[in-house]
């Protein structure tokens, strides 16, 4: 229709965008999942909105929490709506935490709610955060789930100093953990200086722990040098469990340097990187023995004539001061890596390979072991047909003697059959597995699997792509020849875009 310039201005422009993907699963019964995204969005006055939704559904393993109408069940998965307006902005639903650092969470997912606010005072640009709901983290088969409530503040004051306050209350069932802090940087001159100190309190106990830390980094011999200590207390507590306190207290100190070592014509160049780690525990001497942790690692990495030549040295060691010493365990590794691009007819083939070797000497058990692994990867075009291919070989030796090996080769076709309308392509795997016996050198035990797949993909508009697979799947445990397995199946999957 037709509006006069004034009447259409005030009238809201949304846009409305998304895809949903359909899968379909067949081997002894039919399955069918499906995957839909939207997100709408538009001006409706000052403010700028955004909806952000995510529904799944299937008709098999069926959770819950869905709306089950006959085979199928339909959930909600995710969703955010967010506002903004000027300094002002809100979400709801599945969202991030922005200003809390590591020492307080390990994730930064949040189901709930994040205000923010920010504003100018002549030089000074703050913003204020708060936030409410409830964090999820994942860590391999367990899940935590605590309620989050708090806020921060951050302050710049003109581009060399700046200040950030940060505190929060995390409850799961009758157990209460408060946290807060303060983090601040600082640039004089060539120097870069940051310090942050949080401090926490778990329940009704009256032991307050504490964690601060500090850095620096700065121009040295034309590279950057970063330097940092950290000391944690022992009875601080966090969400992130690999920053929470130990008994006796925690001390770590690094120190990097990183830069060019040669600059030659055509960008070719070397860039040299060395970092140094200490860390000790019981620094308070409460305990009756003391474990300190030293690495060094260099790495040097050549670009010439489009080659990149990547070397790398790894030395760790760990040891208690006791005696005799319950630690005493020293680990090196070195690797080699390569990327070159290299003629093949016409076109090029774009090759890696890479090769590394840990060793780990365990003198308190009396024990060697030993890790190669060797990886190579080409991509490259024939023609129409696209070829990629890996193959990975990796053998460890154990201290009573015994080795095993691990094969594993991957290969891609691809190419057009008629333009971009109609695609065809092949996939395959193949992996060997064994353990060969110290003394005869027999094979002990041995697992080979081979996995081929053939494709088909029709994408006759830019929205609608559809593509048909099937799959087949061999397997082989030996020593035994019968124990085999052969399985075979078809995929489907179809996706609108919108």
């Amino acid at each position: 229709g037709i509006c006069a310039p004034a009447i259409c201005a005030e009238q809201p422009q949304w846009k409305l965008s998304g895809d949903s993907l359909f899968k379909v699963y067949w081997q002894t019964t039919l399955r069918v999942a499906n995957e839909t995204n939207l997100i709408a969005g538009g001006v409706l006055g000052p403010l700028n909105l955004e909806g952000r939704l995510r529904l799944t559904g299937s008709t098999w393993g069926i959770p819950s929490d869905a709306i089950v109408i006959g085979p199928w069940g339909e959930r909600l998965d995710k969703w955010t709506v967010s506002a903004r307006g000027g300094s002002l902005s809100l979400q709801l639903g599945d969202t991030t935490l922005p200003l809390l650092s590591g020492l307080y969470l390990a994730g930064r997912s949040l189901y709930g709610g994040v205000a923010t606010a920010g504003g100018r005072l002549g030089t000074v640009v703050g913003t204020a955060t708060g936030f409410y709901g409830m964090n999820t983290v994942s860590s391999g088969l367990s899940i935590s789930t605590h309620k989050l409530a708090g806020g921060a503040a951050e302050a710049s004051f003109g581009r060399n100093v700046g200040l950030a306050v940060q505190g929060m209350r995390a409850t799961k069932g009758e157990r209460q953990l408060d946290m807060g802090g303060a983090r601040t940087w600082l640039r004089l001159g060539p120097v870069n200086l940051n310090a942050e100190v949080a401090a926490s309190r778990s329940g009704s106990s009256s032991d307050l722990g504490w964690v601060a830390l500090c850095g620096a980094q700065t121009q040295v011999l034309g590279g950057m040098l970063s330097v940092s200590g950290q000391y944690t207390e022992a009875d601080f507590v966090s969400l992130n469990s690999a920053v929470a306190g130990k008994a006796g207290g925690i001390a770590e100190a690094t120190a990097a340097w990183s830069g060019s070592v040669w600059r030659g014509k055509n960008g070719d160049n070397a860039h040299l990187g060395i970092t140094g780690r200490l860390a000790a525990d019981n620094m308070d001497g409460s305990l009756a023995a003391r474990t300190a942790k030293q690495s060094g690692e260099g790495t040097l990495t050549l670009r010439t004539g489009g080659w990149l030549l990547k070397a790398g040295y790894l030395l760790a060691h760990e040891g208690s001061d006791e005696e005799p010493p319950a630690r005493d365990k020293t680990s090196y590794v070195a690797s080699l890596e390569a990327a070159v691009p290299l003629r093949l007819g016409t076109g090029t083939l774009d090759a890696t390979v890479r090769g590394s070797r840990s060793t780990a000497v365990d003198k308190v058990l009396g024990t060697t072991d030993v890790l190669d692994t060797l990886a190579a990867a080409g991509r490259t075009a024939i023609g129409k047909t696209s070829c990629a291919a890996n193959l990975t070989w990796s053998q460890s030796a154990k201290p009573a003697g015994a080795r095993k090996r691990d094969l594993e080769c991957m290969l891609s076709l691809s190419r057009p059959i008629i333009d971009e309308l109609l695609q065809a392509g092949m996939d395959a795997k193949a992996v060997d597995s064994r353990i060969v016996k110290p003394d005869s050198g027999e094979v002990e035990s041995q697992k080979d699997a081979l996995e081929a797949a053939l494709w088909l993909k029709y994408t006759p508009r830019p929205w609608l792509e559809a593509v048909a697979k099937v799959k087949g799947l061999w397997g082989f445990c030996g020593p035994d020849p019968e124990k085999k397995d052969f399985d075979r199946y078809l995929e489907g999957q179809v996706r609108f875009r919108f």
